[in-house]
């Protein structure tokens, strides 16, 4: 296993965990909003923004790390089956390759937008508290990194010469 190859791993077991904390602290979040308006009549302020700029953002795009290292993304796979273990491989290095193009892209224009309103201090108000919502333009361009790291890991394991049946039977990079 390569250095980078270790790096992705890490990022994507970093992200996922990331993201299981998050959708537990959202609900702990929601259930004492939920608690405060029922017992008390009043719910915490800024809930509703908290979890529609923050939590939702680290719950869409920190697991896409994760979902891509497991190949976990949605697949159509009806001619990928024909085709022969070479073209297979040549056609997810091609797909790789693409998504990386595409996703570098997409990274490129988050970071600018993030850049513009970290310094504009883009923020939500609500009645009682004004939000601070430019972090989470930060939050998802780093998911979207994240998905690029591993993406390199996977293009330079499916660019290596195969390396002989392991214990599993497998060969690497298919």
């Amino acid at each position: 296993m390569t250095a980078l190859q270790r790096i992705s791993d890490a990022v994507a077991r970093a992200a996922i965990y990331l993201a299981a904390f998050v959708i537990v602290a959202m609900c702990f979040h929601v259930a004492a909003s939920i608690i405060m308006r029922t017992v008390f009549s009043s719910s915490l302020n800024g809930t509703v923004e908290i979890v529609s700029y923050y939590y939702m953002v680290v719950v869409a795009f920190a697991p896409l790390a994760w979902a891509q290292r497991h190949d976990e993304h949605i697949a159509v796979d009806v001619l990928h089956g024909l085709m022969s273990p070479r073209v297979r491989l040549a056609t997810r290095f091609a797909a790789n390759l693409i998504s990386i193009a595409m996703l570098s892209f997409l990274a490129w224009a988050m970071i600018e937008m993030a850049l513009r309103q970290t310094r504009v201090g883009e923020l939500i108000e609500t009645g009682a508290v004004d939000v601070p919502i430019w972090p989470a333009r930060w939050i998802a361009a780093a998911g979207v990194a994240a998905m690029i790291v591993v993406l390199l890991a996977q293009l330079t394991r499916r660019a290596a010469p195969p390396a002989p049946a392991g214990d599993d039977g497998r060969e690497a990079g298919l």
